[in-house]
Formats: C-alpha cells, sequence, structure tokens
C-alpha cells in the first residue's frame, strides 16, 4: 500500500479515537449536539480497520494474480516469436504464406539494381 495511504489510515484512526473519548468526557453536558455519538464514531473506527485489513488482503492476492498474469504474457509473447521464426524457416524468410498465420513479412531493404563505382 502507497505511503500516503497508510498514513491517511493513521491519521483516521487516531482522530477517530481522540473524538470518541472526548465524546465520551463531555457528553454529559447541557446542549451537548445529540448527533454526535461514542458508539458510532467507535463502529466507524472499527468498520476502517476491517475495511483497511480487507483491502490490503485483496491487494495482496491482486499483486499475485499481477506476477502470474505477467509470466503467462511474458511466455505467450516468447511462444509467439519462436513460432515465428520456425514458420520463416520453413517457409521462407519473405513468404507470402506466413500471412496466413497472421505474420507480415519482412519488406527487402537495400538498394536495387547495380552498384555504381564513385
Amino acid at each position: 500500500m502507497p505511503l500516503k495511504d497508510s498514513k491517511e489510515f493513521a491519521e483516521n484512526a487516531e482522530a477517530l479515537e481522540t473524538l470518541a473519548d472526548g465524546v465520551k468526557i463531555h457528553s454529559g453536558e447541557t446542549d451537548f449536539p445529540a448527533k454526535v455519538k461514542e458508539t458510532v464514531i467507535r463502529d466507524q473506527k472499527t468498520k476502517l480497520e476491517n475495511d483497511r485489513e480487507t483491502f490490503e488482503k485483496s491487494q495482496a492476492k491482486a499483486d499475485q494474480d499481477g506476477e502470474v498474469y505477467k509470466a503467462t504474457l511474458k511466455a505467450s509473447k516468447t511462444m509467439i516469436a519462436d513460432d515465428q521464426r520456425a514458420l520463416q524457416s520453413f517457409y521462407g524468410l519473405r513468404s507470402q504464406t506466413l500471412k496466413d498465420f497472421g505474420f507480415q513479412p519482412p519488406k527487402p531493404g537495400g538498394k536495387r539494381g547495380p552498384r555504381t563505382p564513385k
């Protein structure tokens, strides 16, 4: 998890804890806002911690699945390149039959015609 998210989580968890402690101390005062309840704040903190734990577990699984995918992708690219070279050696480097396999035969390069001395 990125450092920013860890810092943000720590700050929010601490703020919720401090807020709940303050509400516990001052909730008996007259005209204290009825909306601000200690149990709701503590429940929110617990939910935040549980969701973070779930996220970290799913992130670890996603990272592992990503590594498997990257390995399979690399193996696929290697297989395509190997098969292309095998087909080029079988049919010829510039054979038009290679188009049937999805490979574009390389164009001939270089200067055409006889060389002219300087």
